[in-house]
């Protein structure tokens, strides 16, 4: 949805560039909102990745085959 919502935003922001007939301000202004994702992207702390495979700390014996 996020990606459905951004890519509406830039095709909006172009469009009314190329109408108003300046192609500079349209190229500037997806520069700074590139290199603004970039830096938060670069600052941005990700949680560790998890690791399924590790044992459990302890087992238990249920005495199934009895």
């Amino acid at each position: 949805a996020m990606f459905l919502i951004g890519a509406s935003n830039f095709a909006r922001m172009e469009s009314v560039a190329l109408s108003q007939g300046d192609p500079t301000r349209l190229l500037l202004t997806l520069a700074g909102a590139f290199a603004a994702f970039r830096v938060y992207a670069a600052t941005h702390h990700r949680l560790a990745p998890v690791d399924f495979d590790e044992a459990p700390a302890t087992t238990q014996k249920l005495g199934l085959n009895a």
